[in-house]
C-alpha cells in the first residue's frame, strides 16, 4: 500500500549542513560544563553552553555514530497510492487529483495554504527555528495556516510544525475561497478531526477519532487547529493566525490547558492491557483471509521482547498495508512497507518469509534500534506524532500518518470499553511549537549524572513519567534501549521495561495527563478507589408541574447497590466515575390508565425479556453490564405522551434522546450504560436535545452516501450516522448503498420528483438522479444474500416540514408520497434477529393517494385545464362534444400507468394510448362518442380506475371500471363530460346509478 521514494543521503547532509552554516540557527542544547554544574541544578533547568557548536557538532554526530546508519534512512517516503481511514479504521483508497484553487475570494478572515496543487506529490520543507528537512504531500492532507513570507518562501504550520516552502510548490488563498477547511467537531462524546485533502471540494474523506472529547469543546460547533493542541473557533480563525505568528495560544480556547492526543503521543515503549485473543478479535474482523489476520499474537509477544506497544504497532500495520490487503502484504509479506521505495516499490520492498518475520524486524530493527533510538538519524521522538515530533517526521509523507494509526487504536480500545486508554502519565516537552529544547536524559536524579543522550531539538516531546518525587527530575521511560549500567545506548534491540528508565529535568517537561493505572512498563491496569457520586441534580430537564412525580427509576450500580429513585426529568446513576449499571427500575403513578414497558441488553446476555412498572430489567449479583434499553408506554392514555431517554455510556458519554420505543446505548461495542434520564412529556412536546443517534451497533455494517443539492456526493457514513443534511433545506438526489459484508448485500429503490418509484438497484449502485435536479421523496431497502434471514435493516428519513418519520423496516416505503416533499436526511442500520422492534410511535411513511389527472379537448373551447380525481371535465348543458382527451397519473406508487382508447365519430375505436398522449381528434369536428380506460403493471394491482361520461341525450350514465365500455355506440350521441377517479383495491366503489355502455 505505501511506495516511497530514496534520495541521495550525501545531498540531504549537504543540503542540512547548508541550512545550519548560512541560516543562523540558534537551537538550544541543554547541556553545561561541570563548573556550572550546581548552579544549573539549584534552579532546576539545565542550561547550555556553546549551543551553536553543540548544535553542529550534533548534527555531525547523527550521521557519524549510528552503527545503524545507511542510505535507506535517509528515505522520502512517497505514495503512489493514496489512502483515507474513516473513524472505524477502514482504509480505503483516496483520489490524488490536484486540488489547485481557480478563483480566490478577498476574504478578512485569513489565509491558508494550500498544498495539494499538484496531487499526489511530495512537498519538502525547512522547519523555522532548527532547519530540520521535512516533507510532506498534500493529497492526504491540503490546507495549512498561512503566517506570512520569510526569505522569499511561505511560512505555514501544518500538523504541528512550522515550516518555510518554496512559493512555486503551494498556493496561498483566503480561507473563504476554500470548498473545505480541516477542523475538529464533537460526536457523541468524541473528537473527530475532519481532513480536508482537496480545497476545492466540500467533502472529508478522512474523518479522525481523536479520544474522548475534552470538556471545553461542545457538540455543534467547528474548531480550528493546525497543532492538535489549541482549538480556535470560526469567529477566532484569524485570531489564531495572529497568535501562530505570534508563538503564543493566548485566544484560543483552551490557552491553558493543551491538549494531546493519548495514542498519538503515547511513547511506544509502553504496553497494552489487551491479549492476544482480544486483538486477533478485532484485527480478523477487519482482515479475515488477509495476510495480517491472526498476528495478534506475534505483536503482542514482540511487545515483550523489543518493548514496541502492540496495540500501536496493530494501528501502523492496519494503516500502512490496509488490514493486510496490500499487494506487497499479499506477496511478500510485508505489512509496513519496508524498503518500499524507488520507482518500482512493489519490487524494491523487501520480501519476508512469513508475516510473523516481518513483525520481528519491524519491531526489532526499524523501531527498537531505530525509530526508537536516539542516537538513530531517524529518530524524532518515541511516538506517532505528527509532523512536528514523533514518528510522523520521517516515516510518512501523510501529516496525519500518526494520527491515523492512533484512530486504529482508539477504534479497538471503544469496543473493548476504554480499558486500555489514559493509564500511563505523559509529560511534554515544550508545549509551543516554536521552543526547541535539546534536552539532557540522564542516568540518574541529579544534574552530575551521565548524559546518556539528548532529545534533540523536537517540539512537544512525549515521555512517559514513572516518578514525579525525584526533586528536580522526572523518573521517565526511556525510548532508548539501554546497556546494563543504564550509561549509554544499547546496540541491541531487546527491552527490558522494569530497568530501562532515565531522568529529565521537571522544568523543561509539563505533565498534560496523569494516568489512571499503573504506568511503571508493567502493563498492568491499576487505579484509584472511586467514590461514586449519587446525586445527579445538575442538568434535569423541566417538567410539567402535574408530572413532576409522574415518572420514578432506579438504577442497580455496580459497587453502590440500588439508589435512591429519580424522577421525571432527573439523572440517574453515575458519570466520571466507570461504574456500570447492572439493572434498573422504572414506575408510572398518578397518571390513570398509563404504565410502562422497557427491556434492557445485557452483557453476555443480549436482550432481555420485557418487563413493566417496577420490576427489575437486568441483573444483580452477576457483575453483567447494561448496555442498552428500549422504553414503551402503555395503557389507553399512551397517545397522550411522550417518553423521552437517553443514557451515558462508557466510551461516549451522554447519548442522544430516544423516544416512545426506540432503542438508547451500544450494542457489539461492549459499552457499560452509566446513568440514565427519563422525561414523560406531553404529546407535541419538543425533544429535549438531539435526537440523531442514540443508538449504536457494531454488528454488519451498512455505509451509505447521499448526493445533496449544493453539496453533491457526501463521504460514505455507517450504519446509524446521518446521511445527508437537516436545517439546511437540501435535498437529497441519489443514494449509494453498501454493505460491509461477503454474506449479505442489499437492495433498494427511490422515489422520485416527477417520476415515481424506479427500478430496484443494488450494493454500490446509483439510487436515484444526479444532475437533474429531481429530489428523492421515498425510499424502499431490503437485505440480500445468505444471511439475509438472520438480519433486519431499519431505516428512518428526515422530510421536508415533517422532520424525522419513523422507522420503516425490510422492504416497507420509508417517505411521502405525493406531498412534494424533499427527503433531506436518512439513517440505516442492520441488526440481527430478535433485537427488540425499533419504533418511535410514528410512521414511517405518509401518502396522498396517486391521483389521476386528465384533460378535454372540447368543440369551440379547445383544450381545458386539467382535472383530477373525480373532477368534471368537459361540459353539461351547453351541447359541446368532447372531441380528445388527455389521461395521466401523477405521483404513481407503483409501477405501471394508465392506458385508454377512444370510440370517434366516422371512426370507430381506435388503439389505446397512454400516459398524457392524445386519444381522439383535434381540428377536424368529430365526436367523441365512448371511452375505455384501464391500469396497467403494479397500478393495475393496486387501483381500481373508475370512468363515467354524460351522453347527448343520455346525461349521466353509469360507473364503468378497468378496460369497460363507457358512453354509447350506433346512436351517433355525443360525450359532453367524463368523471375519472381511482379506487384502492378492496375500496368504497362510486355509486352505481345505473348502465355505463349502450350500444345498437
Amino acid at each position: 500500500m505505501k511506495h516511497k521514494r530514496r534520495l541521495s543521503w550525501m545531498l540531504s547532509l549537504c543540503m542540512l549542513m547548508l541550512i545550519i552554516m548560512t541560516s543562523g540557527i540558534d537551537v538550544c542544547a541543554v547541556d553545561f560544563d561541570q563548573e556550572s554544574v550546581q548552579a544549573t541544578e539549584d534552579s532546576s533547568l539545565e542550561k547550555t553552553e556553546n549551543e551553536a557548536t553543540k548544535e553542529t557538532e550534533g548534527i555531525a554526530d547523527e550521521f557519524t555514530n549510528s552503527e545503524e546508519f545507511n542510505a535507506e534512512e535517509l528515505e522520502v517516503r512517497e505514495d503512489e497510492t493514496i489512502t483515507s481511514m474513516d473513524e472505524e479504521g477502514n482504509v480505503s483508497e483516496a483520489p490524488d487529483e490536484s486540488g489547485l484553487l481557480e478563483i480566490d475570494l478577498l476574504s478578512n478572515d485569513g489565509k491558508i495554504v494550500n498544498f495539494n496543487t499538484k496531487g499526489a506529490v511530495v512537498t519538502t520543507y525547512t522547519e523555522v527555528g532548527t532547519g530540520n528537512a521535512g516533507y510532506t504531500c498534500g493529497a492526504y492532507g491540503a490546507d495549512a495556516a498561512y503566517l506570512g513570507t520569510e526569505n522569499g518562501k511561505v511560512k505555514f504550520l501544518l500538523s504541528g510544525v512550522t515550516g518555510l516552502v518554496d512559493a512555486k510548490d503551494v498556493q496561498v488563498v483566503s480561507v473563504d475561497s476554500a470548498a473545505s477547511v480541516s477542523y475538529y467537531s464533537v460526536s457523541s462524546g468524541r473528537l473527530i478531526h475532519n481532513i480536508t485533502t482537496n480545497i476545492t471540494q466540500g467533502n472529508y474523506i478522512t474523518s479522525l477519532d481523536n479520544g474522548p472529547a475534552p470538556s471545553y469543546l461542545s457538540e455543534g460547533v467547528q474548531y480550528y487547529s493546525y497543532d492538535g493542541h489549541y482549538f480556535y473557533t470560526r469567529d477566532r480563525f484569524s485570531n489564531m493566525l495572529d497568535d501562530y505568528k505570534a508563538g503564543v495560544r493566548t485566544n484560543s480556547i483552551n490557552s491553558s490547558s493543551p491538549y494531546y492526543n493519548y495514542y498519538q503521543y503515547l511513547p511506544l515503549r509502553s504496553k497494552t492491557v489487551y491479549s492476544a485473543a482480544q486483538l486477533n478479535e478485532i484485527i480478523n474482523s477487519k482482515a479475515a483471509g488477509y495476510k495480517m489476520s491472526n498476528t495478534g499474537d506475534v505483536f503482542t509477544n514482540y511487545q515483550n521482547t523489543y518493548g514496541v506497544n502492540a496495540l500501536i504497532a496493530v494501528g501502523i500495520a492496519a494503516n500502512e498495508s490496509a488490514w493486510g490487503k496490500s499487494s506487497i502484504a499479499q506477496e511478500k509479506n510485508n505489512l509496513f512497507g519496508l524498503n518500499a521505495v524507488d520507482a518500482a516499490p512493489g519490487q524494491s520492498a523487501n520480501a519476508y518469509e512469513s508475516i510473523d518475520a516481518c513483525i520481528k524486524t519491524f519491531t526489532e530493527t526499524y523501531m527498537s534500534k531505530r525509530y526508537l533510538n536516539p542516537k538513530n538519524w531517524v529518530y524524532s521522538g518515541g511516538y506517532l506524532g505528527n509532523k512536528g515530533s514523533g514518528m510522523n517526521v520521517r516515516y510518512a509523507s501523510d501529516p496525519y500518518w500518526g494520527e491515523k494509526n492512533a484512530n486504529v487504536a482508539w477504534m479497538i480500545d471503544k469496543i473493548y470499553g476504554n480499558k486500555d486508554s489514559n493509564r500511563y502519565t505523559i509529560g511534554i516537552k515544550d508545549v509551543i511549537g516554536n521552543e526547541h529544547t535539546d534536552l539532557n536524559v540522564r542516568t540518574e536524579a541529579n544534574g552530575s549524572s551521565t548524559v546518556i543522550h539528548t532529545t534533540k531539538n523536537y517540539s512537544n516531546q512525549a515521555f512517559i513519567i514513572l516518578d514525579s518525587s525525584q526533586g528536580n527530575f522526572y523518573k521517565v521511560q526511556s525510548d532508548a534501549a539501554l546497556t546494563t549500567n543504564r550509561t549509554t545506548v544499547s546496540d541491541a534491540g531487546n527491552y527490558d521495561f522494569s530497568s530501562m528508565y532515565a531522568y529529565v529535568s521537571s522544568g523543561y517537561v509539563k505533565n498534560v495527563l496523569t494516568g489512571s493505572g499503573n504506568s511503571g512498563g508493567s502493563g498492568e491496569s491499576g487505579g484509584n478507589e472511586n467514590k461514586p457520586d449519587n446525586s445527579l441534580g445538575s442538568g434535569a430537564i423541566a417538567v410539567p408541574t402535574e408530572l413532576a412525580g409522574a415518572i420514578e427509576y432506579s438504577a442497580h450500580v455496580r459497587e453502590i447497590g440500588w439508589m435512591d429513585c429519580a424522577k421525571n426529568g432527573q439523572m440517574m446513576g453515575t458519570t466520571g466515575k466507570n461504574l456500570p449499571m447492572e439493572a434498573m427500575k422504572i414506575n408510572i403513578s398518578g397518571v390513570a390508565n398509563l404504565g410502562v414497558e422497557y427491556q434492557v441488553h445485557a452483557q453476555d446476555i443480549g436482550w432481555m425479556d420485557s418487563v413493566s412498572n417496577g420490576e427489575v430489567g437486568g441483573t444483580v449479583g452477576q457483575a453483567k453490564n447494561l448496555e442498552a434499553i428500549k422504553l414503551k408506554l402503555t395503557g389507553d392514555a399512551a397517545s397522550n405522551y411522550d417518553l423521552y431517554y437517553r443514557v451515558h455510556v462508557t466510551n461516549i458519554g451522554w447519548m442522544d434522546w430516544a423516544k416512545n420505543g426506540e432503542l438508547a446505548g451500544t450494542q457489539g461495542y461492549n459499552y457499560a450504560l452509566q446513568a440514565v434520564q427519563i422525561a414523560l412529556l406531553p404529546k407535541g412536546t419538543a425533544a429535549p436535545g438531539g435526537t440523531e443517534t442514540p443508538y449504536q451497533i457494531n454488528t454488519v455494517k451498512i455505509g451509505y452516501s447521499a448526493h445533496v443539492q449544493d453539496v453533491g456526493w457526501q463521504n460514505e457514513v455507517l450504519g446509524s450516522k446521518i446521511a445527508g443534511t437537516t436545517g439546511q433545506n437540501k435535498k437529497i438526489e441519489a443514494m449509494i448503498l453498501n454493505v460491509k459484508s461477503d454474506l449479505l448485500g442489499v437492495k433498494y429503490r427511490s422515489y422520485l420528483q416527477d417520476t415515481g418509484w424506479q427500478n430496484y438497484h443494488k450494493d454500490g449502485e446509483i439510487a436515484g438522479t444526479t444532475g437533474q435536479n429531481r429530489r428523492m421523496e421515498a425510499i424502499e431497502m431490503t437485505l440480500t444474500g445468505n444471511q439475509k434471514n438472520n438480519y433486519d435493516i431499519y431505516y428512518r428519513v428526515h422530510v421536508q416540514d415533517l422532520g424525522w418519520l419513523g422507522w420503516a423496516k425490510n422492504g416497507e416505503t420509508a417517505g411521502t408520497m405525493n406531498y412534494a416533499l424533499k427527503i433531506e436526511a436518512i439513517q440505516i442500520l442492520i441488526v440481527p434477529k430478535g433485537t427488540p422492534t425499533i419504533e418511535n410511535g410514528q410512521s414511517s411513511f405518509k401518502k396522498k393517494n396517486t391521483i389521476v389527472e386528465y384533460s378535454t379537448h372540447v368543440e369551440n373551447i379547445g383544450w381545458q385545464a386539467a382535472v383530477k380525481n373525480g373532477e368534471l371535465a368537459g361540459t353539461t348543458g351547453q351541447n359541446k362534444q368532447v372531441e380528445a382527451i388527455q389521461i395521466d397519473l401523477k405521483y404513481p406508487e407503483y409501477s405501471g400507468g394508465i392506458k385508454y382508447k377512444s370510440h370517434i365519430q366516422d371512426i370507430g375505436w381506435q388503439s389505446y394510448v397512454s400516459n398524457g398522449t392524445v386519444s381522439g381528434t383535434v381540428g377536424r369536428n368529430k365526436e367523441m362518442e365512448a371511452i375505455c380506460i384501464e391500469l396497467t403493471g403494479e397500478m393495475a394491482e393496486k387501483y381500481d380506475v373508475y370512468y363515467q361520461v354524460h351522453s347527448s341525450e343520455f346525461g349521466w350514465l353509469g360507473w364503468a371500471k378497468n378496460g369497460e365500455k363507457a358512453g354509447s355506440e350506433g346512436y351517433a350521441r355525443q360525450v359532453e363530460a367524463i368523471r375519472i377517479q381511482l379506487v384502492e383495491k378492496g375500496g368504497k366503489a362510486p355509486e352505481d346509478i345505473g348502465k355505463a355502455f349502450y350500444k345498437k
